[in-house]
């Protein structure tokens, strides 16, 4: 049923889309095939998945870049989230980047992995 690269092609239309996740004790790293997002959350910080670090970061770039209007709060918060500060949730772009990078690439493997017909 559908593509099991990025499951496009399900012949039901109006069910949920496709997500795949790896998740560790410390990290859950998610990606949504048919809309080619990612999701990143610090878990151990972030139990309830609040805060989703990789969007919070690249939308707010995405917003300045186009100089669209961002409440005086939301600047005040991404103002501290530099290379050496920290997230509201306590990662850094750097630690943070790594660690999405890191994720990325181990759920690459293990999708190709599975889908050669092996077993995790």
């Amino acid at each position: 049923m559908g593509s099991p690269g990025n499951a496009s092609g399900h012949p039901q239309e109006h069910f949920i889309d496709a997500v795949f996740a790896l998740v560790t004790d410390e990290w859950k790293y998610v990606y949504w095939p048919q809309k080619v997002y990612e999701q990143l959350y610090h878990r151990s910080l972030d139990p309830y998945d609040e805060y989703d670090i990789l969007q919070n970061y690249y939308l707010h770039q995405e917003k300045m870049k186009h100089r669209e209007f961002i409440p005086e709060e939301e600047v005040a918060r991404m103002n501290t989230f530099t290379d050496t500060n920290t997230t509201p949730v306590g990662d850094s772009v750097r630690s943070t980047m790594e660690i999405y990078k890191t994720l990325k690439a181990r759920f690459h493997e293990l999708k190709e992995h599975v889908q050669s017909g092996n077993r995790i």
